[in-house]
């Protein structure tokens, strides 16, 4: 009866074959396609998984292709079978496992490297930026800078401009009134009158020679007060502040006469006439610091007025004018050669002489006052 079922190992055997060959077969495929799925961005890490598990199977196949018997119930067989799959694969995954620890240590390397390039490259960044920031920030203060300087030099402009449209509209209204007080027409001009009466005054000292002459305010009065404002309105707007609002004797004195200044003040007595040179200059003779028309005169002497008056056939008498220059300070005359010339000539000493007697002697009767 038993017999009749002898080929039944065999069948067994052979189904083992057929599952050992078809799963060898599955484990190919699966290989395939995994290296096909992977294939485009396959690395290390996916080649070391296929490999660990294809030894995996192929331990297991020539194991169950050697010891086919089936399974076993005997502690020993499973302990035998144990050493064998550790012993066969324990050194093919300690050689995985080290390769895996140098590459690891190796990515750890370029990774420091990579940060340390980065930090690097951060760094060279981050100086660049701040380069340029304050190549920026220096561009823009420089900028700045050419816009203050270009708004004040508009200003600046500006305020030239206004200073010397002011001063020729200033300048146009003195003209009109110089021609009007003293007309070309000697008939209507009040010089006439005043020259007589100069002339009886030639023995008189200059005090009484000034009073003479400003006691005609109603007729001169309105000019020289115009050409006051006009002089010191260039001394104030273009001495480069030399000489401030406050408009100070001292700073009328001592400040430095600039070329705008003296430019502006040579415009205006281009305008004067002999006669008229002469009249000024006694109206704005001052004999002491009181005298309210003390800046006029030191106007008179900052812009050298009276540099061309001459000495000789004018208004005012040569005794006069002659005795009238001892009060003035020398700058007043400029370089003229009419004063030197009349230096010179020793013609009036004597009453030059007598022009310091009675100045000294008004001076010590104030002093005693």
């Amino acid at each position: 009866m038993l017999e009749e079922f002898y080929f039944v190992p065999d069948l067994i055997l052979w189904c083992e074959n057929v599952l050992m060959a078809h799963l060898y077969s599955f484990c190919i495929a699966c290989m395939s396609k995994i290296f096909k799925s992977f294939r485009a961005k396959f690395t290390l890490w996916h080649f070391l998984v296929v490999l660990i598990f294809a030894f995996m199977v192929l331990v297991l196949a020539f194991y169950f292709a050697s010891f086919h018997e089936g399974l076993s119930k005997e502690n020993g067989d499973w302990g035998t079978f144990g050493d064998f799959f550790g012993g066969t694969l324990n050194p093919i995954l300690t050689f995985i496992s080290i390769v895996i620890l140098v590459k690891t240590i190796r990515l750890q390397i370029e990774e420091q490297d990579r940060s340390a390039e980065f930090q690097k490259s951060s760094e060279e960044n981050f100086q660049k930026q701040l380069t340029l920031q304050q190549e920026e920030y220096s561009r823009s203060v420089r900028a700045q800078e050419a816009a203050e300087q270009s708004l004040q030099l508009q200003i600046k402009t500006q305020k030239e401009q206004q200073i010397e449209k002011t001063f020729f509209s200033l300048l146009e209204l003195h003209n009109q009134t110089l021609h009007a007080v003293f007309p070309a027409d000697e008939a209507l001009s009040p010089i006439k009158s005043l020259r007589a009466n100069l002339e009886k005054k030639t023995s008189t000292p200059s005090q009484y020679v000034v009073k003479l002459v400003r006691d005609k305010n109603d007729i001169f009065g309105h000019y020289f007060r115009l050409l006051y404002q006009l002089l010191k309105f260039i001394a104030i707007n273009c001495s480069d502040g030399a000489v401030s609002e406050q408009f100070k004797i001292s700073e009328i004195e001592m400040a430095p006469v600039t070329t705008k200044e003296k430019s502006y003040a040579n415009i205006v007595r281009s305008f004067l006439s002999y006669d008229v040179t002469q009249i000024l200059a006694l109206n704005c003779l001052c004999f002491d610091e009181s005298d309210s028309f003390l800046k006029y005169m030191r106007l008179v002497e900052r812009y050298e007025f009276l540099e061309h008056m001459p000495f000789y056939d004018g208004v005012v008498p040569d005794v006069i004018l002659f005795r009238m220059s001892y009060y003035y300070d020398k700058k007043a005359f400029g370089c003229s050669h009419f004063l030197s010339s009349v230096v010179q000539s020793h013609r009036y000493l004597n009453s030059l002489a007598d022009e310091k007697s009675f100045f000294e002697y008004q001076k010590n009767k104030r002093a005693h006052q």
